[in-house]
């Protein structure tokens, strides 16, 4: 209860921080949604009709007064209400960051156990080596190098412009993320791997996995009642933490492959100056990964019934 109570001063300071810097730049959003040929007099009655010629502090408040209740405004271009924007492309970013977060998980694990089991041979230092540069290479530079390898010589997957509805064309948006979704997750795979062989080797030389060697356990009741058990409560966690992050920062994997989501729809307002669309997708994503934080937490805790918060 104490985190959720947490959560309203950083949401409030974050409110300030995207209200005050979108209008840092000092454009005009009107003028550049009506064009350079409008007149000052059209200019003037729209800027009323939106409520931007109020002081800003006015402005801020009548903002954060309709985030209350529920309503996030609507977007300058196209009149739309931001928050069933972002709910229609909210199920695509999500699907992308959950099948990034499961491959790079799974593939962490067992490539990263299983480097553990063989340290320092052959399989280890490839897999570490492997690891590095699935950590080095950017996603957007991965992104390209699939495109070129899958999309366009083998002509495997589509290479844009393409949606993802799982529930009305479950094969084809299977395939259409794909290339998504190694983008994404190969990097994150590379970090769960080096994190889940340390945090294996860590507990192998620990003090009860002697002892329960010494009660003359086999190899793999070890292993499978304390070593894996206790070894996988750290990658639990930077799997949460990742999951989040890659909700926020699929954006421009979105652009790449035109995806229509969330991160697509922030670039694409950036660019128009739609700034209360912008306010209101930076400020979801930021509730979102305060509480994908809290989540974490949890997680933890019911993993490793050690650890309690205060």
């Amino acid at each position: 209860m104490r985190r959720l109570i947490d959560l309203v001063p950083t949401l409030f300071l974050v409110s300030l921080l995207v209200f005050g810097l979108m209008r840092v730049r000092g454009d005009d959003p009107v003028v550049i949604m009506l064009g350079p040929d409008a007149t000052s007099q059209l200019v003037a009655e729209v800027r009323k009709e939106l409520g931007l010629d109020l002081p800003l502090p006015v402005q801020y408040t009548r903002w954060m007064w309709g985030i209350l209740r529920g309503d996030l405004g609507r977007s300058l271009r196209t009149r739309e209400r931001i928050i069933d924007m972002i709910a229609e492309r909210a199920p695509t970013t999500t699907y992308i960051a959950f099948t990034a977060i499961a491959f790079a998980t799974l593939l962490g694990l067992l490539t990263g156990f299983y480097s553990a089991l063989r340290r320092n041979s052959a399989v280890d230092q490839g897999i570490m080596v492997a690891a590095i540069l699935g950590l080095s290479v950017p996603s957007y530079l991965m992104a390209l190098l699939l495109i070129l390898a899958l999309g366009v010589h083998w002509r495997l997957f589509p290479i844009a412009a393409f949606s993802v509805d799982l529930w009305g064309e479950p094969l084809i948006a299977m395939r259409n993320l794909v290339m998504p979704t190694l983008s994404l997750g190969v990097g994150y795979a590379g970090l769960t791997a080096r994190l889940a062989r340390s945090s294996l080797l860590e507990v192998l030389g620990a003090d009860y996995i002697r002892t329960a060697r010494g009660k003359g356990l086999s190899h793999w009741q070890v292993m499978y009642k304390h070593a894996l058990r206790n070894g996988i409560i750290p990658v639990i966690t930077i799997a949460t933490i990742n999951f989040v992050h890659l909700m926020a920062g699929a954006i421009i994997i979105e652009e790449i492959f035109g995806l229509p989501g969330i991160g697509a729809l922030l670039i694409r307002s950036i660019f128009m100056r739609d700034f209360p669309v912008v306010q209101g997708v930076t400020l979801i994503l930021s509730l979102v990964c305060m509480l994908g934080s809290l989540v974490s937490d949890i997680i933890y805790t019911l993993a490793d019934p050690r650890i309690r918060y205060q």
